[in-house]
């Protein structure tokens, strides 16, 4: 028999502090959360026994270590460990707490083992910051070109760089029987190429799908294109566009959307990629430690939030590799936008330091921020101090020692969605601020988000020397209606403004657009003389192609007639004309496309069937934005009837099927949230018996919207959850099942319970996806009707812990499907639109 001890053991808690104890307690604010133990050396361990507070219900694991950076789940038989870690995902208390922890096990002879964190080059040191040479630009936009049409017909282009040209412009001709791209940038040849596939050859390039039917001979141009643009800047995406889309995406994925991005003439990308190594460095010179760093930042799902100093210390931590290899990956994606012309937006210093600063640096002023949704937010160094000036100039230069001197622009909020200051010395804050920044970077340019109440009058008025030459207002939401001119008239003192187009929030699908008004917007927003350009603002780059073509046309092109637009918007993007597809596109100008009451919304009308079902006693819906259709659902229905007309025609043009899908699940959407309204009203009037009837249809329904979606790949839960699962495949049990967690609980509960509830974020990201729609959105009605039944019978209902149901679907280990289906969308558009 095995002679088994009792083994003394280190705590690491949370704070990264140490008490030596041999009988811990643990508690913490939310979960999931974990606790790390370490022994003096590997132990082999042949159980833990953790104990909680009576009448509660956990649900947590037990991993081991040897390094302290990669942990095994512990299985049935003994392991050679240095650390134990308990990782609590689920806890029906207030506070997830540990009475105590018991590790039986025995001395063991296995040597020690350590892993060298791999820490990024300097950035001066690396290749990264070699000068960029005109044949790395002509054969990055040649690479451009080969995975855009072909390798085969890069020989047909003659692309040339001239640098007599000053202002943003570019030129597309024949010579020779070639195709003559000129411009002085490789952003320009690259929107001259995405130019002459439009206008010459009818084809079209978006995010989702493209379509270049090409002869092995390209068409020639009749005369001459020329182009420039009034836009100085063309800027793209939102803080939440990195989280809600790009949170696990690899140098394929950003490849490709760089190569939009140039395409579409962007020449000013905000970037948080890679930023936590900034952070890492900073708070190292700080005195913070290793593992109270990780423990401060947060999972990679959440850094659009941390960077707008919302949150800290949730979601994570990271892995050690996460460091090096976003920082790599962010460095080569660097290269290529200054290759091709375009500005990296980086971080401004905005005063976030973690909680107990003031243990490292006790003269350190700090501003309490509050919380947001119910977290605890990171403090602020004072921006008025001394010390803030210190931490910004530290922080800078970490900044440039990871990204080097490749940029003059720089984003940041000091008083974010609640953000708190001094208020009798918020004008030197607002100006240390720029002051700091300016002492990094003489011609730096502070990127300022105009978002609910910020900026402040006050703000406008401390910075007003700077406006004109160091300031650059993004107004997030320029397409909201009442909004755009109100807010420019107001915006007439800020200086330098770009308009922005937000459009979805969290990436919810939803057909969604008021093109005409757009248009109009910008046209009129064009003429101001703080005008500098457009701004896509989006929380997520997954919906609505058409909205963000026609932006980006604006860009380059004179648009005249926004019916004119949809029109040639067709023929390019499906291939020829159709006289079906364009009565189609018609009518949805006047109903999805068309319709400006939706925009005084949060983006698209919201589906009723993907928010928590009514609830027994609450007896109503949970939902945020607009759920009142703005147009005719039948009108919208005729619409799909004649895009599906001739299916037969474009079913292998992956563009159409695409937006097949997309009009199908609109329509699907459209009646499940009408039949969910008359659950509503059934149930809350007892009729139990009509309330099972619309419920057996709403369910039908959802079953068809699940078949519909799996499709198309892009409207495939796998294809949202796949990138996960490639990132994490060489990494460690805990990091596998920590940033899954990340991932599904982003779109469903947004995270914990404290934000998902009292914050209301469940369901902020919601997303009708195959797959998805079943083992989520379904299954929760599926709940509410097993409770119905029982009260129709005459028991009592119990009250639904609809939290708690969705974090098992969290937590849950199910596989998607990756295989497309291949169903006639025109006969399950019959089935559907006949009913």
């Amino acid at each position: 028999m095995i002679n088994l001890e009792l083994l003394s053991y280190e705590i690491l808690n949370a704070s990264g502090e140490a008490d030596k104890n041999s009988i811990p307690m643990f508690s913490y604010d939310t979960y999931p959360c974990f606790l790390d133990l370490a022994f003096p050396k590997n132990m082999s361990v042949h159980d833990v026994i953790v104990v909680f507070p009576d009448n509660t219900d956990v649900d947590f694991t037990v991993l081991s270590s040897l390094d302290g950076v990669n942990f095994y789940k512990k299985g049935k038989s003994p392991k050679i460990a240095r650390f134990i870690r308990i990782f609590i995902k689920y806890y029906s208390g207030a506070r997830p707490t540990i009475n105590n922890i018991e590790v039986l096990g025995e001395d063991c002879s296995f040597p020690a083992k350590k892993t060298v964190f791999r820490e990024p080059e300097i950035f001066e040191n690396t290749q990264y910051a070699k000068p960029v040479t005109d044949d790395e630009i002509l054969e990055d936009v040649k690479g451009i070109i080969s995975r855009t049409i072909g390798e085969k017909y890069i020989e047909q282009f003659d692309l040339r760089l001239d640098r007599r040209l000053k202002e943003d412009y570019f030129s597309v001709a024949s010579l020779r029987g070639k195709i003559l791209l000129t411009s002085n940038s490789g952003l320009g040849l690259a929107s001259a190429f995405n130019c002459y596939l439009k206008e010459v050859c009818n084809c079209h390039i978006s995010r989702f799908g493209k379509q270049v039917d090409l002869p092995h001979n390209l068409p020639q141009v009749n005369g001459k294109i020329d182009r420039k643009t009034e836009c100085k800047y063309r800027y793209t995406y939102n803080y939440c566009t990195h989280s809600y889309s790009m949170a696990f995406w690899g140098k394929e994925e950003w490849q490709k959307e760089i190569d939009f991005l140039a395409m579409s003439g962007v020449n000013l990308v905000l970037d948080i990629l890679g930023m936590e190594e900034v952070y890492r460095r900073f708070l190292t010179k700080l005195g913070y430690r290793h593992r109270e760093i990780k423990n401060f930042l947060v999972g990679p799902a959440y850094y659009a939030w941390f960077y707008m100093s919302n949150i800290c210390s949730l979601g994570g931590p990271i892995h050690d590799d996460f460091f090096y290899e976003k920082c790599e990956l962010a460095r080569q994606n660097h290269r290529r936008m200054k290759v091709l012309g375009m500005d990296i937006v980086l971080q401004a210093y905005t005063g976030i330091v973690p909680r107990d600063i003031q243990k490292k640096d006790r003269e350190v002023p700090v501003i309490e921020q509050g919380k947001w949704k119910g977290i605890e937010r990171p403090l602020i160094v004072s921006p008025d101090s001394v010390h803030y000036v210190k931490y910004a100039k530290l922080f800078y230069k970490c900044q440039k020692e990871v990204f080097g001197d490749i940029t003059h622009f720089y984003a940041g909020d000091v008083c974010h969605e609640g953000g708190k200051l001094n208020k009798k010395s918020a004008k030197e804050s607002f100006s240390n601020v720029m002051e700091s920044m300016l002492s990094f970077d003489k011609d730096a340019m502070w990127v300022v988000q105009c978002w609910a109440m910020n900026p402040t009058p006050l703000f406008t008025k401390s910075v007003k020397q700077y406006r004109d030459k160091h300031i650059l207002m993004l107004d997030l939401n320029s397409e909201k209606i009442n909004h755009n001119a109100n807010n420019m008239a107001r915006m007439a003192k800020y200086g330098n403004v770009l308009f922005g187009l937000l459009n979805n929030f969290g990436g919810r699908h939803g057909l969604f657009g008021d093109l005409p008004s757009l248009l109009k917007d910008i046209k009129e927003t064009s003429k101001r003389p703080n005008f500098k350009g457009l701004a896509l603002t989006s929380e997520s780059v997954n919906v609505n192609p058409i909205v963000t073509d026609l932006f980006f046309s604006c860009v380059w092109e004179d648009v005249e007639s926004i019916d004119n637009w949809v029109q040639k918007y067709a023929i390019r993007r499906y291939g020829k004309e159709n006289e079906n597809i364009a009565k189609a596109m018609e009518i949805l100008l006047k109903t999805a496309y068309g319709n400006d009451t939706g925009a005084l919304s949060f983006g698209a009308t919201e589906s009723m069937f993907c928010r928590r079902p009514l609830d027994p006693e609450t007896k109503m819906f949970t939902a945020r934005g607009v759920v009142k259709l703005p147009y005719s659902k039948d009108e919208f229905d005729e619409a799909v009837r004649l895009f599906l007309a001739d299916y037969d025609k474009f079913k292998h043009n992956e563009c159409y099927i695409y937006d097949a899908v997309d009009l199908l699940r609109q329509s699907l959407a459209n009646k499940l949230s009408h039949i969910a309204k008359k659950c509503a009203s059934a149930y809350k009037s007892k009729d139990y018996f009509a309330f099972m009837d619309y419920s057996e249809k709403m369910l039908n329904l959802a079953d068809m919207l699940d078949r519909v979606l799996l499709n198309c790949k892009d409207f495939s839960f796998s294809s949202y959850i796949e990138p996960v699962c490639e990132y994490t495949e060489k990494l460690d049990d805990f990091t596998k099942e920590l940033y899954m967690i990340n991932a599904k609980a982003l779109i469903t509960t947004w995270y914990c319970r404290l934000l998902s509830d009292k914050g209301n974020l469940h369901d902020y990201a919601h997303r009708q996806m195959g797959d998805l729609v079943n083992s989520f959105y379904k299954m929760r009605w599926e709940k509410l009707i097993e409770q119905v039944q029982i009260e129709m019978d005459g028991g009592k209902p119990q009250e639904i812990d609809w939290f708690k149901v969705e974090w098992d679907w969290v937590l849950s280990e199910t596989k998607y499907t990756k295989k497309v289906r291949e169903d006639s969308l025109k006969a399950l558009g019959k089935q559907i639109l006949d009913k």
